[in-house]
This record gives C-alpha cells, sequence and structure tokens, in this order.
C-alpha cells in the first residue's frame, strides 16, 4: 500500500484542487481527500485495533478504507449482502473493536448495539482551500477479506502490504491503467477487486472515480438503470461486474436501446462462470468486456483478459509475476498475491494455495476453468455456497428425508426435497394453503443470495414422484 499513499502525497503536493472522486453529492480534489482522510483519523481512538467498515459504497466509504489503512489498523469490509448471522459471526471472529457506518446509522445497518461506531455523513467531509499534507504511511495495515460464505461462518482471508502492492502492480499493467482512465464504480466496495481496481490502482495512476451509492445500490437490488445511466454521463473508460450485472446490463441495452459510453475501453468480468453466449452478446451491443479468474486467497485477480482479445472461451492469461500450475486437474496459485493464510488458523509457511478449481491451459496460454473439486456453487453475481448449508437446514426437519441443491452459474440456487411417504398428505395440504411458508421459516437465517429460487418437492424412495415446484415468497426466480 505504500505506492498508494505516495502517489496521493505527490499529487496533493502538485495538483491538489484537481478532481479526483466524483459522488453522488459531492466531489473531491486531492486536498480535500486528504484533509477528510486526516480529519476521521482524529476520530478513530487509538484503542481501535480491528475497525470493521459497513454501510454504503461510495466516497465516505474511499474515506473510511483510506484513513483505517494509514493508521497501519486492521481493516475489515462489512459485505452488505451478509445476513445478521453471519455479520454477527465476522465481528466476533475479527474481534471487531470499532465500526465505520459510512452513508448509514448503526440502526440501519442492523448491528448489534454493543459496539463502537463511528457514523460518517456528508458532513464529515472537510473541503480544504489550500495545500494539505499526508501523514507518511509506516506499512504493516492488514485487510480481512470474508468472502460470500459457503456457511453462515465465512472465513476471513488475511492480506498485507505485499499481497496488496503485488496485485495493484500486476492489474495496473494488465488494464493498462492511466491517468486519463475514469472508473466508474459498479460492485460493492466490500468487494477486494473493487478496492484494489476501483480505488488503489486509479489513486496511483491518478485517474478519476466515479462513486455512486446509489448506483450501486440500486444494482444489487436488480436496478440496473442508474448504472446504466452514470456510465453514460459519466463516460467511464473502466468498470468490473460480475455475470449477473452484465446479465442485467446487457438485457437493459437491448429493451431501451441506450447508447454506451463511447469512452469506454475496459469492462472486467469474474467472480462466476460466465456463458459464452452472455459474452458474445455483451460484445455485440459494444460492451468491450474481458472476462477473468481469481479468488480472495490469491488477493482477487490472477489470470485476465487483456485489451483487444476476444475469445471464445477461458478467463485469460495469467497475470504477469504470478505463477499457476495445473496438479491433477487443479489449479494452484503461488508467489506474492497468495494470502497470510486464514484468520484465527495457522499462516501459511510457503505462499501458494490449492484452489480446489479444476482448470487447464489452452496452447495459446489461456486458462480455462473446468469446474470445482468440491461439491461448491458459485452463483452468477459471485457468491459462494455450499449446499451442505442449505440442506442441512431443512432436513433438521425429519419429514424431508433428501435435499439437494443446485444452481452453479445460475441467479438463484434451486432447491429439490424429498418427502416422507406419510408427510406426502401434509406436502399436498400446503401446497395451495401455505405456498412455500414452511420451507421459508427453515431459511430465516440464511442470505438473501442463498434463498432457493424455486423449491421442487417429491414423494418415495429412489421412484420419485414430482408434487409440485414451488416459488419462495417474494424471491424472484
Amino acid at each position: 500500500m505504500f505506492e498508494v499513499f505516495e502517489s496521493l502525497r505527490d499529487s496533493a503536493l502538485h495538483i491538489p484542487h484537481k478532481q479526483i472522486i466524483v459522488g453522488d453529492e459531492v466531489s473531491l480534489d486531492y486536498a480535500s481527500l486528504i484533509a477528510s482522510i486526516i480529519a476521521l483519523m482524529h476520530r478513530i481512538p487509538t484503542s481501535a485495533h480491528t475497525v470493521a467498515i459497513a454501510g454504503k459504497s461510495g466516497l465516505l466509504w474511499i474515506i473510511a478504507d483510506l484513513a483505517v489503512t494509514l493508521m497501519s489498523r486492521r481493516l475489515v469490509p462489512m459485505p452488505p449482502f451478509f445476513s445478521a448471522v453471519q455479520l454477527s459471526n465476522l465481528c466476533g471472529d475479527a474481534d471487531v473493536d470499532l465500526v465505520i457506518c459510512c452513508g448509514s446509522s448503526a440502526t440501519d445497518l442492523n448491528l448489534d448495539a454493543g459496539f463502537s461506531c463511528i457514523e460518517l455523513g456528508l458532513k464529515s467531509i472537510v473541503h480544504a482551500p489550500g495545500l494539505v499534507l499526508l501523514p507518511a504511511y509506516h506499512g504493516g495495515a492488514e485487510r480481512v477479506i470474508y468472502t460470500s460464505g459457503t456457511t453462515g461462518h465465512p472465513k476471513g482471508v488475511l492480506h498485507g502490504d505485499r499481497q496488496l502492492s503485488y496485485s495493484i502492480d500486476r492489474i495496473a499493467t494488465a488494464v493498462h491503467a492511466r491517468e486519463t482512465d475514469i472508473h466508474l464504480t459498479a460492485l460493492p466496495y466490500a468487494l477486494l477487486l473493487e478496492q484494489i481496481a476501483g480505488i488503489f490502482v486509479p489513486l496511483v495512476v491518478g485517474a478519476q472515480m466515479h462513486s455512486s451509492a446509489t448506483a450501486v445500490d440500486a444494482a444489487l437490488a436488480g436496478n440496473i438503470r442508474p448504472l446504466l445511466d452514470r456510465l453514460v454521463e459519466t463516460q467511464a473508460s473502466t468498470m468490473i461486474l460480475v455475470p449477473q450485472l452484465l446479465r442485467a446490463l446487457v438485457a437493459e441495452l437491448r429493451q431501451s436501446g441506450g447508447r454506451l459510453s463511447e469512452s469506454l475501453r475496459f469492462v472486467a468480468v469474474g467472480g462466476a462462470p460466465v456463458a459464452p453466449e452472455l459474452v458474445q452478446s455483451a460484445r455485440e451491443l459494444g460492451l468491450p468486456v474481458y472476462r477473468g479468474y481469481g479468488l480472495s486467497e490469491c488477493c482477487s485477480v490472477v489470470s485476465l483478459e487483456r485489451e483487444g482479445s476476444a475469445a471464445k472461451d477461458g478467463a485469460g492469461k495469467v497475470l504477469e509475476g504470478v505463477s499457476l500450475s495445473i496438479e491433477d486437474g487443479e489449479i494452484v496459485v503461488s508467489g506474492g498475491s497468495v494470502m497470510n493464510g486464514y484468520l484465527n488458523a495457522t499462516p501459511l509457511e510457503v505462499p501458494v494455495w490449492h484452489t480446489g478449481d479444476l482448470g487447464h491451459i489452452e496452447d495459446d496460454g489461456t486458462l480455462v476453468i473446468d469446474g470445482r473439486k468440491d461439491r461448491v456453487i458459485v452463483l452468477a453475481n459471485g457468491r459462494n455456497l455450499s449446499p451442505k448449508w442449505v440442506e442441512a437446514l431443512v432436513l433438521a426437519d425429519t419429514r424431508f428425508i433428501a435435499a439437494q441443491l443446485n444452481g452453479h452459474g445460475q441467479m438463484r440456487p434451486e432447491l429439490a426435497l424429498v418427502v416422507d411417504h406419510a408427510a406426502r398428505v401434509w406436502v399436498e395440504d400446503i401446497l395451495d394453503t401455505n405456498l412455500g411458508l414452511h420451507p421459508q421459516a427453515l431459511f430465516s437465517e440464511l442470505p438473501d443470495y442463498a434463498l432457493p429460487a424455486r423449491v421442487a418437492i417429491f414423494s418415495g424412495s429412489m421412484e420419485t414422484i414430482a408434487l409440485r415446484s414451488l416459488e419462495l415468497a417474494g424471491v424472484a426466480a
């Protein structure tokens, strides 16, 4: 992270009033960004060693991230798609001392009353009239990245200066990041890739960031239009999407005949399997889509298609300096981007990570992902999900004798249930009068992304008879 703060300090000295971040209601130049960072640093108590950031993914989040990092503290981004149970587990696992709530109150975020919180709002921004010197970064900051979690107890991936500097440099090189870029944020800042490619890389090269919490929240809720409008308004050149958002953007462009920013040059798509047909459709509409592969344990990006390439399949070529091998069909990564280890677990003795993903490398060096070694579903929005987690919740009711969750690469998982023969009458009784409410009650502790879009109930043993497919109330297919 040294290069981020060195670049920020240098830019503030030479071009203090150049606009660097454009938000929904306010914009910041270098001098005001640094002044706002320093103001927040004064509010963070010395006793707060582990600081979580929650709330809206906009300009305030950037200020909070940089302030906590500059103070060499341990930073824990709180994913907005986590359930209350997952957030509680995260705070306990990371031993969080303080939560910075960006654009939201602790009450809005359903945080436990026992947490010490700083509520960061627009009044917290300091507009500096002149030069403001940035304190030196002494290193040692860590960040704990909790993935979407295959279960209700997600693990925290521990990264430090080594991993972040390594990834910032490799990603900037791969996408030909430049000062003239305008990056439009489309994903929550809780995601490591958006932190690196959407905050740190632009700061290092001096590119402008457009960070609309309103557009990001709307996209997460299924409304892509505000993001498309911002794309046109900002004349953005770079953006990062998951397949779910790419699909929504393609559908909106087809329906509305909307135009794209002519300056858009690089749209990275990853986090989940991307259908070749979707990529082709996006490219036909003028979206310069480039696929990639990565994981939190390897500080996000491992491979990426390069600008100008248009392969039919695959996740691009391995980033420069990243060592990747295929061992018994499994992708193994080693080198500077590999995590220190999981939080509260034994640190890795050597920086080597067996990803659990199956793959192979084509003759031209393209990495192709062939699936998972273990039974983990990766949804179209990039969330990882263990079928066993959902299945175990259902099987707690003894009237269900079998359960199977599927949906790799889909928008939402689908669940098949088998009921005991004696329970068949009970199932038939609730189909018309209590549509799916019993299964939905069983799923009350699941985050939204893990809720099955459909539940199919079967009766019998091996010779199952389909009774009916159910759509859980309030959950779109």
